[in-house]
């Protein structure tokens, strides 16, 4: 998660080496003056803090995993590319008591299909 939106994202004063994307609001200075933050009220349950890491079908530009404690789980997206990613793998299971927690803008749920944007995140919890 970048530091701020500032030019290279609150890393460094000099051009990083490899890509970086820009977002405004999805960013620790962002998050922490937003009265409610989904993102950094996720971090601190335990589920994201204890819970078991399984890692899914991923691929170098495509990361997916899913985090679970007791009864509780969460599955992740991520998309680390700067195209859409159309996944039509997606479990119908997650209709039943999951909910989307948090998402970055331009992903698209359609029944069974995610479309994540460029550099896309989903987050799925039960």
């Amino acid at each position: 998660m970048q530091w701020d939106n500032l030019e290279f994202n609150g890393f460094s004063t000099v051009k990083p080496w490899n890509g970086r994307n820009q977002e405004e609001k999805y960013n620790v200075s962002y998050q922490e003056n937003v009265q409610k933050s989904t993102l950094l009220s996720l971090k601190k349950e335990s589920l994201f803090i204890e819970g078991a890491f399984k890692l899914k079908n991923s691929k170098e530009t495509l990361y997916i995993y899913v985090r679970m404690l007791g009864e509780q789980k969460a599955l992740i997206y991520c998309n680390f590319s700067d195209k859409a990613e159309v996944l039509s793998t997606i479990n119908d299971d997650l209709y039943k008591g999951w909910s989307i927690k948090l998402e970055n803008e331009g992903n698209h749920l359609d029944r069974t299909i995610l479309t994540l944007a460029s550099f896309g995140t989903v987050i799925f919890k039960n």
